[in-house]
């Protein structure tokens, strides 16, 4: 599995620091066979204390294209969800 540094190296332009890694985040690892979904893997929780290396570990699971997705967007609702992310999505979502 590749890794990703969290270091200082990453932080945004005019911030002290970079955020860290909270047990409110989410890790998802997908693996894909062309356009398909083949395996996913979800790395539990986890806070990120100081700059410390973290090594989480996860399981791949096969996924069975069995189903299919059935989803309504709500811009609105997007927009009101990413409006105190740091720094600010794009696309319009403030």
């Amino acid at each position: 599995m590749p890794t990703f540094a969290f270091t200082a190296a990453n932080s945004v332009a005019g911030r002290a620091q970079p955020d860290q890694v909270t047990t409110d985040d989410a890790f998802l690892i997908l693996r894909y066979t062309g356009t398909a979904l083949t395996g996913v893997a979800e790395v539990p929780a986890f806070a990120q204390t100081g700059m410390l290396t973290a090594v989480p570990s996860a399981t791949m699971t096969a996924v069975t294209a069995d189903q299919k997705l059935d989803a309504t967007i709500s811009p609105p609702a997007i927009a009101a969800r990413y409006a105190k992310v740091v720094p600010r999505g794009r696309g319009g979502c403030r």
